[in-house]
């Protein structure tokens, strides 16, 4: 008679199948909907969306948290949003379950550059290299952190390396080589990457920035210039708060004043440095020049028009020479209802400076609007005209009228206790 197993024994392993099979229909289906949710992150990944894609990546490792590739995307995500701490929290869940995953190494080395920790970055590229010794990544990460501490040649060699090894140009190597060949004064090396850079995939102003400057160095004029406007329209096509964005673009206004008074067009040059002033740029560096031109400036050319003396007197404002300004402003109405904003500020500085802070209110009380450098300039004029309260109640509005960076907020504050003094 044939062995069978008792009652009880069946129904005990019937149910064992059942709880195994239950268990196998419960990660089948958590892993699939994990890779719906992945799926999802690379379509978004593609568009280059990174808040979405870093969403549904955090999904897709909830419901399955063992795919080192859905890690290295979220980290990826995550590090394109500048979120650093949940990048490297990311990452190390990636190379926990792939240590020799190549591409979280890179990641991470590059992350440990921007965070300034070149050591690790270094120890991280060395694993990478031994993995992939003809890799362009590790060689591009070793000339990142060369060029992070200063060591200008040691970085151009290592990210030549690393556009040689590559099989197609990659934007962000060839900019870093230009700026290392650049300072290591390479200027043929230097053009040749900025000029292929800018051709590669997606404008960036800032190449076009470095371009202008490379350029300008060689002596092409020409090709500076039109590399200095070309930036100029992709940063004015940005976030007009950003204040990089601002920095920058008042730059490249002012390296085009002077690029167009190395040529003599002076009304094109007073005109850049007009609109460099317009964000409040500080134009010390250009001041002998400045000062050349107005020595040099024909009385016919600058009594052309209202406008051109207020810009005009403006850019000597910036540039600080405080008595030739004050000189121009003086020949025009302060009540003409053609005064822009920036010239009543610039005026009002001017004034400030020679000692005459009662006079300075009047201009920075007619501004219509202001902006976050005219107001803290009227508070502190309030102060210097000895009105101390007054002051301390302009620097107190600040904060509610504008949205202050963390030390812009300490600053105020500082300020505001000072004044709170007896």
């Amino acid at each position: 008679m044939p062995y069978s197993l008792s009652a009880s024994s069946r129904m005990l392993l019937a149910g064992l199948l059942a709880i195994a099979l239950l268990f196998q229909i419960a990660f089948a289906v958590t892993h699939l909907i994990g890779h719906g949710y992945a799926h999802n992150g690379r379509f978004t990944q593609v568009q280059e969306n990174w808040g979405d894609t870093a969403w549904f990546f955090r999904q897709a490792n909830d419901w399955s948290p063992y795919n080192h590739h859905w890690w290295y995307w979220l980290a990826v995500s995550e590090h394109n949003l500048g979120n650093t701490e949940a990048s490297i929290a990311a990452l190390d869940q990636c190379l926990k379950i792939a240590p020799v995953f190549v591409s979280g190494l890179n990641l991470a080395s590059d992350i440990m550059v921007a965070t300034d920790n070149g050591s690790v970055a270094l120890q991280l590229t060395d694993r990478a290299e031994r993995l992939v010794p003809d890799a362009w990544e590790p060689a591009y990460a070793k000339g990142a952190v060369a060029f992070t501490s200063g060591f200008y040649s040691d970085a151009m060699d290592n990210l030549f390396i690393a556009d040689q090894r590559s099989t197609e140009p990659k934007r962000h190597v060839l900019g870093l080589l230009s700026q290392a060949a650049f300072e290591s004064g390479s200027l043929e090396l230097a053009t040749n990457a900025i000029d292929r850079a800018v051709a590669a995939g997606k404008e960036s102003a800032w190449y076009w920035m470095l371009r202008g400057e490379i350029h300008g160095a060689r002596g092409d004029t020409d090709i500076s210039r039109d590399s200095y406007e070309r930036a100029i329209l992709l940063y004015a096509a940005e976030d007009s708060t950003q204040v990089d964005s601002k920095y920058h673009q008042a730059t490249l206004h002012a390296r085009l004043g002077y690029l167009y008074a190395s040529q003599s067009e002076i009304v094109q040059s007073i005109g850049s440095f007009y609109n460099a002033s317009g964000f409040y740029a500080d134009l010390v560096t250009y001041s002998e020049l400045l000062l050349q031109i107005h020595q040099e400036l024909p009385a016919t050319l600058l009594s052309q028009t209202f406008e051109m003396q207020l810009q005009w007197a403006t850019v000597l404002s910036a540039a600080q020479l405080w008595n030739d300004a004050i000189e121009v402003f003086a020949r025009l109405d302060s009540a003409d209802g053609n005064w822009t904003p920036l010239a009543r500020y610039s005026y009002g500085m001017v004034l400030r400076k020679s000692g005459e802070p009662k006079l300075a209110l009047v201009q920075f009380r007619a501004l219509s609007s202001s902006d976050l450098i005219p107001a803290k300039a009227y508070a502190e004029t309030l102060y210097e005209a000895g009105q101390p309260a007054a002051a301390r109640f302009e620097y107190a509005k600040i904060p509610t009228l504008f949205n202050l960076s963390e030390t812009e907020r300490d600053e105020i504050e500082l300020r505001i206790e000072e004044l709170s003094r007896p």
